[in-house]
């Protein structure tokens, strides 16, 4: 049996242009993707942020990722060389996310037990 105390995450595919997400767009890398993902709480939010935070793209010269988070709000932009490496690094990151927010969601139902 399973319990949901937290609510999923709700994500949203924002404008990649948009200068609130990435104000300075880097012609070097032309392929563009960012979305931002809403949290139910701010502790909630934070501690997904930290732990997707720690790990760097592995070729940044390729990639290049920005997170910024505000209250339960988590701002993600990514821009690359080819689309490829997009895919991938975007694939990737929603994976990470994936399991950092079940498993924020895991502490939280433990907390409340």
């Amino acid at each position: 049996m399973s319990v949901d105390l937290i609510a999923p995450p709700s994500v949203k595919v924002r404008d990649p242009v948009d200068p609130y997400t990435h104000p300075q767009p880097n012609p070097k890398h032309p392929y563009t993707h960012s979305l931002q993902v809403t949290y139910p709480s701010a502790d909630v939010a934070l501690t997904v942020f930290r732990s997707v935070s720690v790990d760097e793209e592995i070729r940044p010269e390729r990639i290049y990722r920005h997170l910024r988070l505000e209250g339960s709000v988590m701002h993600c932009f990514f821009s690359a060389v080819e689309l490829h490496f997009l895919r991938v690094s975007v694939s990737s990151f929603l994976e990470m996310l994936a399991l950092a927010t079940d498993t924020a969601a895991q502490f939280s139902l433990s907390q409340h037990a």
